[in-house]
């Protein structure tokens, strides 16, 4: 096999492992964003205790209307953001192990953790936005929909819908913020201790 590819991927090496380090920094940063929104704006509103024009004939509680749909609003564009960069990342990761190599044996823990816990993360990603948000989606307009007709049973049983995948939910995002987490420590611990192998100009 020829050297060149090699040679060429070890020359980005650095760029490969910064970049790396910035996308789950980025992926962090969208998760850590829908949680600390969450925790912000649902207490607000339900504070404020509002009463919403358009729904005049709904009987439920306004204030989880109001604040769902700004909530979901912000979980829109982390999703949007958990995507770009989970993307990146796996790609960028891809590329920094190629440049690297096989790696030694007293690297091969870290690396390890790194790809399994970008994986981890990937596979809870994908979960979420191809099977859980979707449904999560589909309740929480038929809630909202069903609210504004003044069709209170039928917005109730919408949200209980949309209740039931919530935990899940939860779970889900803190067990990716959790594996990004675990990956961003041994990404920049790698290129700290200088044991990726791209930093160390290895032919």
């Amino acid at each position: 096999m020829s050297p060149v590819p090699n040679a060429t991927h070890r020359s980005f090496g650095p760029v490969y492992a910064t970049a790396v380090i910035v996308s789950l920094a980025l992926w962090l940063a969208c998760l850590l964003m829908a949680g600390v929104s969450a925790a912000i704006v649902f207490p607000t509103v339900h504070r404020l205790d509002p009463r919403l024009s358009g729904y005049e004939q709904f009987t439920g509680e306004h204030w989880k209307l109001a604040a769902g749909q700004v909530q979901q609003r912000i979980f829109l564009v982390c999703d949007v953001g958990q995507l770009a960069f989970g993307g990146v990342a796996f790609l960028t990761l891809g590329l920094m192990l190629i440049g690297a190599g096989t790696p030694r044996l007293e690297r091969r823990t870290a690396t390890g953790v790194l790809v399994l816990s970008v994986c981890v993360a990937l596979m809870l990603l994908c979960y979420h936005l191809i099977v859980l948000s979707p449904r999560m989606q589909r309740n929480l307009r038929e809630y909202w929909d069903e609210a504004a007709a003044g069709q209170n049973q039928r917005s109730a049983i919408a949200q209980a819908a949309f209740d039931v995948d919530h935990p899940t939910a939860s779970r889900v995002l803190s067990i990716t913020f959790g594996c990004v987490g675990v990956g961003l420590v041994s990404a920049c611990w790698l290129i700290a201790s200088g044991r990726t192998g791209l930093a160390e100009g290895r032919a």
